[in-house]
């Protein structure tokens, strides 16, 4: 006899049980790292996936680089990387919300890079002992300065691993710790803007016995840099600083006695004999020089050649110089020639620094030619600049040589233009071709940078082993919108020829590689015909490309472009269209090993996923087109299945209980006894 009630609670008890393992099994399928490579060495932010809860990777030890896709920013939360000791770089296109500790203790750490910056603690780069530099392309509340961190006009991080900082103008504050483990030992102001220079207990300087010696330079004398290194530093450990300003009136109070040396010329004719007289007001100087008593002058800059009244005179004889007792006057003697005067080629720069401290230099190709002997060279005029004459070349410039000079230029200070605010980005491409110049070969970016409106710029070609430079475009010019800059390179007839070899070896995919890299950007895809082009990044360096297959056939270089960092592959519109509808693989192939991913294409729009199969040697099934007719459990976890039949049994057993508990009342009989 069963016991009473026993059919009933095993029911209840398999019920519960399904319930539970259903609720397991759907929260274990449901969680997923979304933005974690196969590979597990990569993180990318998505629009549908651009936060990072708090510690969610803290002290995973295989992510190498974090970056996002299309710009779709980043929300990290505290301490969601800590400890991630073999990543390496930071590459965030978007905005970033930073947590404290976020990145601290990646000891490998080297390079970060923001678009823009919404919030960011100190802590959050905490004994990150790699880094060098932290880059912020759009300054906002946050920006970044010769790879420093500054919220506002307030120095708040250095990145550990710099030695020497420049701390921009306008700075008015330096956080406490902000040189935290910071192993700075030049240090730069460019002005004596700063009024509060905070505790630093954490910067090595400060050690009871520092292993290296600080410099510090400014302008002009300041109470905020002069307290701290001479009080704070006493205070918090021993350690060797020297302060040096520009103007360094307080060095020494009681200088030494100076005079003044005049340098002058005089002319003679032909035989020396006849001194040329000049007007009273013609100015014979050539140089005015301040000399310590007791000093013996020197100064070799002196012309060969003068010319006056349309004749040419050369130097004669040049003076002896004593120790200076006594202001004095040294004389040059020239005398008439026949001579002609020589000419000298001069290449003239211009370096434009803007209000926000970037610096742009260009040649000036009018400028840039050959001179006469003692002909003088005016730097031009630009609206919204003046000449710098402390960061370059003094107008005019006296040719007596073949010279390199720079004119430098600073925002106008009469009337101040109103710094623009606007900022576009110029990329330098390098383009390479066949040797007939009409089949690309391949293009690699090699620069991209931000320039202020306005600002002006000037690259030239690089030079490329088995390539010459045959042409440029946008080569120089002023930036008031985003610029594309290229040169172009044609192969050698030796590099063509070993192309050529090469290409007939590699018609085919090399069975022999292994799949040694990983798509981390657009793998897996599924596009329609009429939406390209297709993108599809893959890790490996471009240099160690030797192809592009799809369904094991080599693609003609025509139908797609590749970029730099690391291979950035594009098939173009055209070519998408070509494809046939279904399941397609995209093989990237290099020198050491490959990379393949799915791609699916259809006629319409559609969300349809393709799973593909990997096999053990890192090759994907291909060829075949999935059936998205329904199936019963198809795609279903076998979980899922378990949950049902338990729950299905444990319905039964009340059920049966049910029944049983009915026969006996109308048989008159207690089964539950």
């Amino acid at each position: 006899m069963v016991k009473k009630g026993f059919l009933k609670k095993t029911g209840c008890i398999l019920i519960s049980a399904s319930i539970i393992l259903t609720g397991v099994t759907f929260f274990d399928s449901s969680v997923s790292d979304a933005g974690i490579s196969e590979d597990g060495t990569s993180y990318t932010f998505t629009s549908d996936n651009n936060t990072v809860a708090d510690a969610a990777y803290a002290d995973n030890k295989n992510i190498v680089s974090i970056d996002d896709d299309g710009g779709a920013g980043a929300n990290i939360g505290n301490r969601s990387f800590a400890n991630c000791t073999s990543l390496k770089t930071v590459t965030i296109a978007g905005s970033a919300n930073i947590g404290a500790s976020a990145f601290d203790g990646c000891t490998n750490l080297s390079s970060v890079y923001f678009g823009s910056v919404s919030s960011v603690q100190t802590s959050s780069f905490g004994s990150c002992s790699s880094l060098s530099e932290i880059t912020i392309g759009s300054s906002g509340t946050y920006s970044t300065y010769d790879g420093a961190l500054y919220e506002g006009n307030t120095l708040i991080y250095v990145p550990s691993a710099k030695t020497s900082l420049t701390v921009k103008s306008g700075t008015t504050a330096i956080a406490e710790n902000a040189f935290q483990n910071s192993n700075v030992n030049r240090l730069a102001f460019e002005d004596s803007s700063l009024t509060s220079f905070g505790l630093q207990k954490d910067w090595p300087l400060f050690a009871a016995e520092p292993s290296y010696n600080l410099k510090v330079t400014a302008p002009t004398a300041n109470d905020a840099i002069e307290n701290f290194f001479k009080h704070d530093v006493e205070t918090y450990g021993k350690t060797r600083c020297q302060i040096l300003y520009d103007d360094a009136s307080d060095d020494d109070p009681t200088p030494s006695t100076t005079y003044t040396i005049t340098l002058v010329y005089e002319l003679y004719n032909e035989d020396g004999t006849t001194k040329v007289e000049l007007p009273t007001d013609y100015n014979n100087k050539i140089a005015e020089l301040t000399v310590a008593a007791g000093a013996t002058p020197s100064y070799d800059a002196y012309a060969e050649y003068q010319r006056y009244n349309e004749k040419v005179y050369k130097i004669n004889s040049t003076p002896t110089f004593a120790p200076a007792t006594e202001n004095k006057t040294y004389t040059y003697k020239y005398v008439e020639t026949n001579e002609e005067l020589p000419t000298y080629t001069v290449e003239v720069n211009e370096k434009f620094t803007d209000s926000a401290g970037n610096t742009t230099t260009r040649k000036n190709t009018d400028l840039s030619k050959t001179y006469q002997y003692n002909e003088t060279i005016t730097a031009k005029t630009y609206s919204g600049y003046e000449l710098d004459t402390s960061n370059g070349d003094t107008s005019p410039y006296l040719v007596v040589g073949n010279a390199i000079i720079t004119f430098a230029y600073k925002p106008s200070t009469s009337p101040a233009p109103a710094p623009s605010t606007k900022r576009y980005t110029v990329t330098v491409y390098d383009e390479f071709y066949k040797p007939n110049m009409s089949t690309l070969i391949k293009r690699t970016t090699r620069s991209s940078n931000t320039y202020a409106e306005g600002a002006t710029y000037s690259f030239g070609p690089s030079t490329y082993a088995g390539y010459s430079n045959w042409g440029a475009k946008n080569e120089s010019g002023t930036v008031y919108s985003d610029v594309k800059v290229y040169f172009f390179y044609k192969q050698t007839d030796a590099t063509a020829a070993a192309d050529a070899t090469n290409a007939v070896k590699k018609s085919e995919i090399n069975t022999n590689l292994k799949g040694i890299y990983q798509v981390t950007q657009g793998a897996n895809q599924t596009v329609t015909k009429d939406n390209g082009p297709v993108k599809i990044v893959c890790n490996g360096e471009l240099n160690k490309l030797t192809g592009i297959f799809v369904d094991n056939v080599r693609i003609d270089s025509s139908r797609y472009t590749l970029e730099s960092g690391s291979t950035i592959l594009t098939f173009t519109a055209g070519f998408v269209k070509l494809f046939s509808t279904g399941d397609h693989v995209v093989r990237f192939e290099y020198v050491d090993g490959y990379a393949e991913t799915g791609l699916k294409v259809t006629e319409g729009k559609t969300t349809t996923t393709v799973t593909y199969k990997v096999s053990s040697d890192g090759s994907i099934s291909a060829g075949h087109t999935k059936d998205t007719t329904p199936k019963t459990a198809d795609g279903f976890d076998d979980k899922y299945l378990l949950c049902i039949a338990i729950f299905l049994l444990g319905a039964g057993a009340i059920l049966f209980g049910n029944q049983r508990k009915l026969e006996a009342i109308v048989a008159g009989e207690d089964d539950d006894e």
